[in-house]
């Protein structure tokens, strides 16, 4: 089928977000705009932004941008990166399947922004809009933020023409296969219950955390994440002592999910594991939390509790291997 020059719908993939540089005053920029969001920090703006821009955007970016510079590539940002090749590939797809589409990369913080990228789509002559969050569960922190943000610029105008919103996609069987195959293709011996592998390897299903109070007031994200663990241990056909679900990257002193990480290796370390792989199934690309707090800081810290003789595999998210690609496409292609 040809395609129309001009297309009619626009497509935004939408991820967290990254700081524009791996510098302090970048990051410091981000970091404002990241702290400031109320579905993350609820704390009342009198008592939280003396906190913010008295303490933590003095002390923070200096640290974080050491820890960016340590992932940072020659081409930018790797989640960034990750995501305009995301959506280069899925609108390559798209395209070749008769729809008349222009998908862009967007981000919730930093550039480029969702505002900018509807309003460049919308100004292109797109008639509709989709609005995907690279989240597969949907979480208020994460989903929600993407959520209000659109509800925002639609309430002020800036959208003007019909939406849809993909609030997650857990479910979707291609997704949910990918995952699968990514764990196998890691090369770690997973003890199954019919396998015969001896004791040994273990795998960790690591999320993004998210407060204990959102749960409790609804938020079905644990719900989501319990039901894509379920899935895929019945893809690996893993035995129950051999997995555990983790959630890292808590923000403050508030109740969040946990356990996290440490608490279980800590636990493995003491029975004799040695052989860990950690797999990331709530993101759709490599960053931060997957580059250097998993591969760099959690191996070290693996490697200090089993006295160097331990090895933690940290399987790559999806990024824009072919196959997560055409699983976003299954997504997408529901709603088109």
């Amino acid at each position: 089928m040809r395609c129309s020059p001009c297309a009619d719908t626009g497509i935004l993939l939408v991820n967290t977000g990254t700081p524009d540089a791996p510098t302090p005053e970048a990051i410091r920029a981000y970091l404002a705009e990241f702290l400031r969001d109320r579905h993350l920090i609820d704390i009342p703006s009198i008592l939280w932004l003396p906190i913010l821009y008295g303490i933590i955007l003095r002390t923070r970016p200096p640290k974080s941008a050491e820890r960016y510079q340590a992932i940072w590539t020659k081409d930018g940002s790797p989640l960034l990166c990750t995501l305009q090749a995301q959506a280069a590939g899925v609108e390559e797809r798209l395209l070749g399947s008769g729809y008349r589409v222009k998908v862009r990369a967007a981000t919730r913080y930093g550039n480029p922004s969702i505002a900018k990228v509807c309003g460049e789509l919308q100004q292109a002559g797109c008639e509709r809009l989709v609005i995907m969050p690279l989240y597969p569960q949907q979480a208020r922190v994460i989903t929600g933020s993407i959520r209000a943000e659109v509800e925002r610029l639609q309430a002020h105008g800036d959208i003007t023409v019909p939406l849809t919103f993909i609030d997650d996609y857990y479910r979707n069987e291609r997704y949910l296969d990918v995952v699968a195959a990514s764990v196998r293709e890691a090369g770690v011996a997973m003890p199954t219950p019919n396998s015969g592998v001896a004791p040994g390897a273990r795998l960790l299903f690591s999320f993004h955390s998210t407060l204990k109070k959102d749960i409790e007031q609804g938020d079905p994200y644990l719900i989501q994440v319990q039901e894509t663990v379920d899935a895929l241990v019945e893809r690996l056909d893993l035995a129950p002592e051999h997995y555990a679900l983790v959630f890292p990257c808590r923000f403050d002193r508030r109740a969040w999910l946990g356990p996290t990480p440490e608490v279980v290796l800590e636990r493995w370390a003491e029975e004799g594991v040695r052989d860990v792989a950690v797999v990331y199934p709530g993101f759709s690309a490599d960053c931060l939390e997957t580059l250097y707090d998993g591969a760099v800081e959690l191996r070290a810290y693996f490697a200090t509790i089993t006295g160097e003789q331990g090895r933690l595999t940290c399987i790559p998210a999806l990024n824009d291997r072919p196959d997560h690609l055409d699983a976003l496409c299954d997504v997408l292609e529901e709603r088109l």
